[in-house]
């Protein structure tokens, strides 16, 4: 896993050997699980400080000298670190914001082929009060070196649209917290995917090179750092917790 500096935010990637998006949720979900146990559970030096820690920006404070309990952490974390996260499609995601449109009042109306706001976002993982994956977006949506979800053998329903085997971890109070998806790793498909874009092949002949001299199927993620901070804090506002904040005329070169 690396780090990235992207404008005012950090970017933590992975990259796999990996050939079905189920496999790959399944990683995903055991790396944020265990951190989380480690959070929650351990009794080592270094979770006892990271206790400590939270239980300071928590409101709930636990008496000066006693070892933070898990109930004192940030609402969530213990549940999501002990129960398997929820999975469903962008289709059945869709239906589902429709189906509540009635009783929720939406300032944008879940239509199948559009994006999902953060309040769309939110809700879920409300719902289902837990981290939420929501998988096989619309290839319309996404970029076009995203493998479709048709070449993933774990992946059998039918949809209005061709759909591409990616997906949006989804977490209380913050919604997306990683996006990622399994790569187009043949070459032809890859090429036609660039033409189809609209993209220029020879601006792009570095990244079909790799699929040209040898590859394997494999897909990646990204997970947003502030919003993890965010999501274990409980911190509610980004702002507040970018390591190296920057704002307008704050930089001089």
């Amino acid at each position: 896993m690396t780090s990235r500096h992207l404008a005012e935010f950090y970017m933590l990637e992975g990259e796999v050997v990996i050939d079905t998006l189920e496999a790959l949720l399944d990683v995903v979900e055991d790396g944020i699980r265990t951190t989380l146990r480690q959070i929650v559970e351990s009794s080592s030096p270094r979770a006892i400080r990271l206790r400590r820690d939270l239980d300071a920006i928590s409101t709930a404070r636990t008496p000066e000298g006693e070892v933070p309990a898990p109930a004192t952490l940030h609402p969530g974390l213990v549940s999501a670190a002990k129960r398997p996260f929820t999975r469903m499609t962008y289709t059945h995601a869709v239906e589902f914001l429709q189906s509540h449109a009635g009783s929720e009042q939406f300032s944008i109306a879940p239509e199948w082929g559009g994006g999902l706001s953060t309040e769309h976002e939110k809700f879920l993982a409300k719902h289902h009060t837990g981290p939420v994956f929501v998988t096989h977006y619309p290839a319309s949506l996404k970029p076009f070196y995203m493998l479709p979800s048709k070449a993933d053998p774990s992946y059998g329903e039918s949809t209005p649209d061709e759909t591409v085997a990616c997906f949006d971890l989804l977490v209380p109070e913050l919604g997306e917290l990683i996006g990622g998806s399994l790569r187009e790793h043949r070459l032809p498909e890859l090429e036609r995917a660039i033409t189809a874009a609209g993209l220029k092949k020879e601006e792009y002949e570095w990244y079909t090179d790799l699929r040209r001299f040898g590859s394997v199927p494999h897909g990646g993620w990204g997970m947003g750092w502030e919003r993890w901070i965010c999501w274990v804090t409980g911190v509610p506002n980004v702002r507040d917790v970018v390591a190296f904040p920057r704002w307008m005329g704050h930089c001089k070169y």
